[in-house]
């Protein structure tokens, strides 16, 4: 469900201007309110993981994730769509860091890699769901009833936690105080191994969220002049490569043994490679060609991710590792949150307009995440080259 919310819209980003009168900035604005929230509260989310115990923030924040969904459904204007996205954010911020401490006091450590590899691939359905299987529920029962309708299933996965299977030792509290908790970020923030790993998923994921999570949409029906259910097939591509790669990925670090440096690294070519690609044909991809771009998007972006967060929890196992995870995932998601209005900003500068974008509107884009990617690359090289040291 996370990631169907990041997801949606980019094949609904036309919906939302014309019904709510909008133009590029705006609906940049009104999608990036989703990560705002959600970045800023991955700072004390292992704090409250601690406080509440996993199972309960999770009931918690899901639950109002879920009535903000349904919120979301019956806004009226801008300032209500951002209200509702802010609160969605804010409710699924709770999600990833409640996981795994479960999965951490669940399983064995050498059982984590591969777990959060087939957890990332679960997330992969969402991003699938919400491209052309959403494209599909837009088209039958329009884009506020999807949401209702999403809101109302997330509602009955927050009914049914309590009677989820686990001990209470998965929801045990564990209180701290300030003076420690601030010594955890400082000491986290502090060591340079923390930040190759932490500034490649943000610039890498800058690209899947800003640009895949929302103007790889009308870029698609735009400037290909696709309808907005073929595009919404060849955006689930992405999450194919997320679905095939998580598992791959982990499964050449850990039975293979390939560093995580080189799978990285590899990562941060591809993704320089794709927005070259971009730039140099930027209307002009054969169908087939936009297809293996947004898989291969997929598979070294966010696929890619659950590498670079192995890299740091190995480096803060213990106590430590959930307000690592936190942090992670904050700079993660500030670099999207940045990017989608930033390019809105682009677009129109250049342009563009909820009439019709060309393929000239999104280039100063395309440099932008081209930047991005090759600052990816730069920083899986710096990533220690022994695992012990990651």
């Amino acid at each position: 469900m996370v990631y169907l919310q990041r997801q949606a819209p980019a094949v609904l980003a036309l919906d939302f201007m014309h019904a709510l009168h909008i133009d590029s900035s705006s609906l940049g604005l009104m999608t990036a309110a989703f990560f705002y929230p959600y970045a800023i509260m991955q700072i004390p989310a292992g704090m409250i993981c601690r406080a509440l115990g996993p199972r309960t923030s999770l009931v918690i924040f899901f639950g109002i994730a879920s009535l903000a969904t349904i919120g979301f459904g019956c806004v009226s204007g801008l300032t209500s769509a951002v209200v509702a996205r802010i609160l969605v954010g804010l409710g699924l911020s709770m999600v990833l860091v409640p996981m795994l401490e479960i999965i951490s006091e669940r399983f064995p450590a050498h059982a984590f890699g591969p777990i959060v590899g087939l957890l990332m691939a679960i997330g992969g359905l969402g991003v699938f769901v919400g491209g052309g299987p959403l494209a599909y529920l837009d088209a039958w029962l329009g884009w506020r009833r999807a949401f209702l309708a999403l809101g109302v299933f997330s509602l009955s996965i927050v009914c049914l936690a309590p009677l989820a299977a686990g001990s209470s030792a998965n929801n045990a509290t564990r209180q701290y105080g300030p003076t420690e908790s601030l010594a955890s970020y400082r000491q986290i923030l502090g060591v340079g191994a923390f930040w190759p790993p932490t500034l490649w998923a943000f610039f890498a994921l800058s690209l899947f969220v800003g640009f895949g999570g929302l103007w790889a949409g009308p870029y698609l029906i735009h400037v290909y002049d696709l309808p907005k259910i073929q595009a919404g097939h060849i955006l689930s591509m992405s999450a194919v490569g997320m679905i095939i790669g998580s598992p791959l990925l982990s499964f050449m670090v850990g039975r293979l043994q390939i560093s995580h440096r080189t799978v990285l690294s590899g990562a941060g070519l591809v993704l320089t490679a794709l927005m070259g690609t971009l730039i140099y044909r930027p209307d002009s991809l054969p169908i087939w060609g936009l297809y293996a771009w947004f898989f291969l998007m997929g598979m070294a972006s966010m696929a890619a991710t659950p590498i670079a967060l192995m890299v740091v929890r190995n480096r803060f196992a213990g106590s430590s590792a959930g307000i690592a995870t936190g942090l992670f995932n904050f700079f993660c998601l500030i670099g999207g949150a940045t990017m989608q209005p930033v390019a809105g900003q682009l677009i129109e500068q250049y342009g563009g307009s909820h009439h019709g974008f060309e393929a000239a509107h999104y280039l100063p884009v395309f440099w932008v995440y081209l930047i991005c990617t090759v600052a990816s690359l730069i920083a899986a090289v710096a990533i220690g080259s022994k695992n012990k040291d990651t």
